[in-house]
């Protein structure tokens, strides 16, 4: 749901929606999850083991760290481990020679990165991410129908969406729930399927010059 709604919302937001639907769509996102939590919690329909997961997320720091805050406290340290130019992987203490964080090639291949490369990396990582989402937007502009710009802001849209819940999820600030890191986490599938979105960009964009 959370990979795929928001290029639902966001080719409903070009196709013209009214703004009270869109105004209406974003009180009920702020406003329902919260309460639907309480109501859950008060009526124990939320379990014990729920309510942690959830906890997981509002406060990483307070978390079991040896239950269910293992992984996002792991990559939180990776990440930190890694500094402005990133740390030494080969020493003894290292979290990578440790092999404390899990799926370190999959689910958390940005805290890998954050650790290896630092800050300077990771700001290299996003700034390519950029230049390939802001000219998939430069393409939308340039489509020949209103059809092929939706297709692109839709590719657009999820892989947008894949960047921040993976990156937020290594963060310790949205929930560890497998979503890969576009063209840097280990998955065949998951590569061949952005290829795919990305080449439906391109043939957009291509088309405008075909009479």
């Amino acid at each position: 749901m959370l990979t795929y709604l928001p290029i639902l919302a966001i080719v409903l937001f070009l196709s013209a929606i009214k703004m009270r639907y869109v105004v209406g769509s974003i009180v009920l996102g702020v406003l329902l999850p919260p309460a639907a939590y309480w109501v859950g919690v008060k009526t124990h329909l939320v379990k014990n083991y729920q309510q942690e997961r959830i906890n997981v997320i509002l406060d990483p720091e307070k978390a079991d760290r040896r239950g269910f805050g293992y992984n996002t406290w792991q990559s939180i340290l990776t990440v930190g481990e890694g500094g402005l130019l990133g740390a030494d992987t080969s020493a003894a203490h290292s979290q990578s020679s440790l092999k404390f964080l899990p799926e370190p090639h999959t689910d958390f291949i940005f805290a890998v990165t954050a650790g290896n490369a630092g800050f300077v990396g990771c700001i290299m990582v996003m700034s390519a991410y950029v230049i390939l989402l802001s000219r998939l937007i430069a393409g939308a502009k340039r489509a020949p129908d209103r059809a092929g710009m939706l297709v692109i802001m839709a590719v657009v849209g999820g892989l947008t969406c894949q960047i921040f819940i993976n990156i937020g999820m290594e963060l310790g600030i949205l929930p560890v729930i497998g979503v890969p890191l576009p063209l840097m986490s280990a998955g065949l599938a998951s590569l061949i399927a952005t290829f795919i979105a990305i080449g439906f960009a391109i043939s957009v964009q291509l088309r405008r010059f075909v009479n």
